[in-house]
């Protein structure tokens, strides 16, 4: 239990998609990013369209509390007696106010979380058509005429996993300055996927800075954890401890 509790996943602080968690993204936050002009917008409408069913608040605040003043006694204090006899019809007005913009705000964001999904399912559809379109046409370059429906399956889910790797490749070598060639890229590819599907390296290994980088010294300021040594030929596992890399030892 306290060997998964230190997992990157559970401390705190910055971001959380390291290890198991690798390639999710954080969740944005309107408190931060603040709420686009399109979406506020779209919110006043629709709080509009809300208080138009609702009737308008202020007339029925003044028709509620002139009834009231002419129908109860009056106090000794006139003003007073008005006070007392506004404040239940405007609370009201600022109870449905607020149950307005919180309806108009929650309905127009689930709208377009909503939205989100079905386009992006959308978008992935296209691109398994295009991906089954493509795995087709190269069967048949290759001389297979009519191919079946499971070779096509077959022949699109290589491309795909080939596109995937190609992607991962680049991101790679984008974001360590020290993966200089497709070949290490590959090295250290390797390294991770080995890693997520090792139970003792998972917990240890950073995907998202997998690459050791030592000073002149021979220490490293990466944390403590498994990375991959690109200095050597072929590259080699190591295991920082205490900011000093040691051949990495399968226990």
């Amino acid at each position: 239990m306290s060997k998964i509790m230190k997992r990157p996943m559970f401390r705190k602080g910055g971001s959380a998609n390291q290890g198991i968690m690798s390639g999710m993204q954080d969740r944005e936050k309107f408190s931060a990013k603040g709420i686009p002009d399109a979406t506020r917008q779209a919110i006043e409408e629709r709080a509009k369209l809300y208080r138009a069913y609702a009737g308008d608040p202020i007339a029925s605040a003044l028709i509620e509390g002139g009834l009231r003043l002419v129908s109860e006694a009056p106090t000794s204090s006139t003003l007073r007696n008005i006070a007392a006899i506004a404040r239940e019809p405007v609370q009201k007005v600022l109870g449905q106010e607020q149950q307005i913009g919180l309806k108009a705000v929650g309905d127009v964001l689930s709208e377009e979380q909503a939205m989100r999904l079905v386009d992006a399912k959308a978008r992935n559809k296209y691109k398994e058509l295009a991906l089954f379109q493509r795995a087709r046409a190269e069967l048949i370059s290759e001389g297979i005429m009519n191919p079946s429906q499971e070779q096509i399956t077959k022949r699109s889910g290589q491309m795909s996993k080939a596109a995937q790797t190609k992607t991962s490749l680049t991101t790679l070598i984008e974001k360590n300055p020290a993966i200089r060639t497709e070949e290490a890229a590959r090295q250290v590819l390797g390294f991770i996927e080995t890693a997520r599907n090792d139970p003792n390296l998972s917990t240890k290994v950073y995907s998202n800075d997998p690459v050791l980088r030592v000073n002149k010294k021979g220490r490293t300021t990466q944390a403590d954890g498994i990375y991959f040594d690109l200095s050597v030929p072929g590259g080699r596992m190591v295991e920082v401890i205490n900011g000093v890399p040691r051949e990495y030892v399968k226990k």
